[in-house]
């Protein structure tokens, strides 16, 4: 890993990154699985940068955990989601972040 990398991605972001055998690929997902919703909410922009194998792996991850979430709390992070997919310039990271609710 490089040290002149962007300090503000975090270092979920950057393993899946780096991620480049299915070992990796598997620490990944495993990472997104454990990592705390709130947590996960504030990284998706880094996320949804991510080659659209590994984005489609961690939104996989995504929404198997927010299924097992009673509904009150899916509804709050969608609103959270959204807040943060309006926060984001670039319009298709945004668009990537809402599809993430449907």
């Amino acid at each position: 890993m490089s040290d002149n990398r962007d300090k503000k991605r975090s270092t979920l972001v950057l393993q899946g990154e780096d991620a480049e055998t299915f070992h990796d690929m598997v620490r990944f997902a495993e990472s997104v699985e454990i990592r705390s919703l709130t947590k996960l909410l504030e990284e998706l922009p880094g996320l949804a940068r991510l080659s659209e194998g590994k984005f489609s792996l961690a939104v996989s991850v995504l929404r198997r955990r927010f299924k097992k979430e009673p509904q009150v709390n899916r509804d709050q992070l969608r609103i959270f989601g959204e807040e943060i997919a309006t926060s984001v310039e670039d319009k298709a990271v945004a668009t990537k972040i809402r599809n993430i609710f449907k």
